[in-house]
């Protein structure tokens, strides 16, 4: 019993963390908390955000830049002809943590708790994804002169929409070079069939600029990818270059 009540404790404690930062800095804090709550939902739009809030679409606004300001709310950056429109997210690692996984495990106190973990250990994996994915942006940003980041999103042949991870444009001299990662967080070796369908999601950008691709794997890469970085058309990063 007293193993239980830590527990729960521990998860109140989380459950309370995002709100005591968002409310620390910012006023009318419902709104905020709303605003954040209504991203965590997966409302990531403009236009979604007001609509669940109940707040008019210049308030929204000037909110979405006061929580960015304090680093609990960012934008994914388009690249490359993908849609203009922001979609947000939330960047605080604790306060996403709090609202995608805490708070979802407070939304189903009745599931059975097979299923529960089930359900629990999908919104983990995406949520480290997620913190995986910034990570990768990083090692980026700071191993090549990089004038612009984000990510690509689009359909393919048949309307289905296919995603580029890290899409940046960086320098080599002084010439403009189309840089394209792919973070794998979990699962096998970073496999050749993989590498194949992801140069394929690449043509789909039509970009037309000399092209560096690089891989990011936490399970390593099969010998065909290992072949390809060998012959130097792709880029390795494993844990180890990660954390230096």
């Amino acid at each position: 019993v007293d193993r239980r009540q830590r527990h729960m404790c521990i998860r109140d404690s989380l459950r309370d963390e995002a709100d005591i930062i968002i409310a620390a800095e910012l006023s009318p804090k419902d709104r905020y908390i709303g605003i954040v709550n209504a991203i965590s939902e997966g409302r990531t739009s403009h236009k979604e955000i007001y609509e669940r809030v109940g707040i008019d679409r210049t308030t929204c606004t000037n909110s979405l830049a006061n929580l960015g300001a304090i680093g609990v709310v960012g934008t994914v950056h388009p690249m490359m002809g993908a849609p203009k429109q922001p979609i947000y997210r939330i960047s605080d690692s604790i306060v996403s943590f709090c609202k995608e996984v805490v708070a979802y495990a407070d939304s189903v106190p009745l599931m059975d708790a097979e299923r529960k973990y089930d359900l629990l250990e999908q919104r983990i994996r995406s949520f480290m994804g997620h913190r995986f994915e910034d990570m990768c942006s990083d090692y980026v940003v700071n191993h090549w002169d990089c004038l612009e980041i984000g990510k690509w999103w689009g359909p393919d042949e048949s309307r289905q929409i296919r995603e580029l991870d890290i899409v940046a444009t960086v320098l080599e001299g002084d010439v403009k070079v189309s840089l394209f990662g792919d973070c794998k967080f979990i699962g096998n070796a970073y496999a050749s069939s993989t590498l194949r369908e992801f140069r394929r999601n690449i043509q789909l950008t039509k970009d037309d600029r000399t092209q560096r691709i690089v891989l990011f794997s936490l399970s390593g890469f099969d010998d065909g990818v290992r072949d390809e970085a060998d012959m130097g058309y792709v880029t390795l990063v494993g844990l180890d270059e990660l954390m230096g």
